[in-house]
């Protein structure tokens, strides 16, 4: 028995095959997008010096502390806006900037709410590998280097003169420090249309230089344009 197969009907179901792979897979070309995520700056009260205060009295050095330990709020709500290239659905180039929050230091030299708030943030430029797992679904990679702009601080004290060297002031100045730094990080997108994806990922800026650790985690919206 011969089974006869209308051609256009084939067609038909073809081209609509053809149509509902590629309708979500997002466009190559140029993209931009924002994220929004929290960051968490790897400062330690030790990598800040701020664990003991120097004072002279009597050409004799005492390091002051109070009983209250110094800790670092640094856990902070950051956000990033980036713009890239994707060349082929394995292949992007990107560029971003990211402010990774205003971390802060709190009971300097042990002495309660005595605190200071320091900043970073960073520009960078990074080539990102994909791999689609659906029509849908892509994990990657990326990394590349981050320009990196922190604000520390420094300090200095002054005592009421005694032998106990009792603290009366603190004097504070802002260090600016910049920094390039490796930079990389992992995530997994969704493509909401061939216009609009959506994504959640991780990213880490090396530390070194006095640019702290600093790990980045965030969900974003991208344009394909």
């Amino acid at each position: 028995m011969k089974i006869k197969i209308n051609k256009t009907f084939l067609s038909s179901i073809l081209s609509l095959m053809i149509f509902s792979s590629s309708i979500y897979a997002a466009e190559n070309g140029i993209y931009a997008g924002g994220q929004l995520g929290w960051a968490d700056s790897n400062y330690t009260p030790k990598s800040l010096n701020i664990i003991y205060v120097p004072t002279t009295y009597q050409s004799t050095t005492y390091y002051l502390t109070g009983s209250t330990s110094p800790e670092i709020n640094k856990a902070k709500a950051g956000a990033r806006i980036f713009v890239g290239d994707q060349v082929n659905r394995f292949i992007a180039f990107e560029g971003g900037y990211t402010n990774y929050g205003y971390p802060e230091a709190i009971n300097l030299y042990g002495y309660e709410n005595l605190r200071e708030p320091m900043s970073e943030s960073a520009f960078d430029a990074q080539a990102k590998l994909s791999l689609p797992v659906s029509k849908r679904f892509n994990l990657y990679a990326k990394g590349g280097l981050a320009y990196v702009m922190t604000q520390h601080f420094s300090s200095s004290a002054t005592t009421d003169g005694s032998a106990l060297s009792f603290l009366t002031s603190f004097q504070y100045s802002e260090d600016d420090i910049t920094a390039l730094r490796p930079v990389y990080g992992a995530g997994i997108s969704f493509d909401l249309t061939k216009s609009l994806s959506t994504d959640i990922s991780w990213s880490q800026i090396i530390g070194g230089n006095n640019v702290p650790t600093t790990n980045f985690a965030a969900i974003g919206l991208t344009l394909h344009f």
